[in-house]
């Protein structure tokens, strides 16, 4: 008999569709719990580079007040200054690597719904 389904295979399919949503229920869990370490680490990155950046400033500001006069204001602050510059481009060259990462994340988010 064509399109007759039997109650046995119907409660298989019901069964099937339970774990093929406990699957994907377990996945999206696991992609939250991922988004949220990401969302911590670059928290932290972020901290850990603005607190560097504002210690660079700090230093920068004191040598500064130090030589007013001399000659080594010029030598010392552009050290600083370059340092803090390249933490700032390695702040956010991290920002945006994590940034992808969470798109590449919701795209696999969608993927796997589908």
């Amino acid at each position: 008999m064509k399109g007759y389904i039997s109650p046995e295979d119907t409660e298989k399919m019901k069964e099937i569709q339970e774990l093929h949503n406990s699957v994907l229920q377990r996945i999206e869990n696991i992609q939250n719990h991922t988004s949220k370490q990401f969302f911590d680490q670059e928290k932290q990155i972020i901290k850990f580079f603005d607190s560097k950046i504002k210690e660079i400033k700090n230093e920068y500001e004191t040598e500064r007040v130090k030589h007013r006069e001399k000659y080594i204001f010029v030598s010392i602050p552009s050290k600083l200054n370059l340092e803090m510059k390249t933490l700032i481009r390695e702040r956010r060259a991290l920002s945006q690597k994590l940034n992808g990462l969470r798109i590449l994340l919701r795209k696999l988010t969608m993927k796997i719904k589908f």
